[in-house]
């Protein structure tokens, strides 16, 4: 059926479609940007939130993620460039009794690539709550990109908040705020 309906389209008009044009921006996403932000960094969070936090708010922060990028390019294959340490930037802020890192990532090129992400944890007596936010880049119909705001549960599941705010850190603190 979709088949049917991208022959139709291109035999009306000698424009992209809009499906054509997010299938050609996915092609441009960075397998590593993806991989790390969507599993490794979100597995290791919820595995060990108060250590990872800790870790990416010490001076130690670059070596651990140039030995956890090293294993996101063992992990997989990809012909998409590696990611460079010095894209890479981390902000620690408390909020009520939450404890919040920020990492900046490279610049996304592809949809659903990460701006920014942040890990989110609060301990209680009984529990921990931990929370893993993302910003990312959203691509429209017309081939235009927007911050769209995600979060990411332990289990893998992805929920979709809608746009998010501008990809600026003080913008996706304030948001982080205001959800917490």
């Amino acid at each position: 059926m979709i088949n049917w309906i991208k022959k139709y389209f291109r035999s009306k008009t000698s424009e992209e479609t809009g499906e054509d044009i997010i299938d050609r921006r996915m092609k441009e996403n960075n397998e590593y940007h993806y991989f790390f932000t969507h599993y490794i960094l979100r597995k290791l969070f919820y595995e060990q939130p108060l250590k990872t936090i800790e870790i990416l708010n010490s001076s130690d922060k670059l070596e651990f993620l140039g030995y956890v990028l090293e294993y996101c390019y063992e992990s997989i294959e990809s012909d998409s460039p590696k990611l460079s340490l010095d894209d890479f930037d981390t902000h620690y802020f408390e909020f009520k009794e939450y404890k919040c890192l920020l990492i900046v990532m490279p610049k996304p090129k592809g949809a659903t690539e990460a701006y920014m992400v942040c890990l989110v944890m609060k301990e209680n007596e009984n529990e921990v709550i931990k929370r893993y936010i993302t910003l990312e880049k959203g691509i429209d119909m017309k081939g235009m990109s927007y911050p769209v705001l995600c979060e990411w549960g332990e289990d893998g599941s992805h929920g979709n908040m809608g746009e998010g705010p501008s990809p600026k850190k003080s913008e996706f603190i304030k948001k982080i705020k205001e959800m917490l």
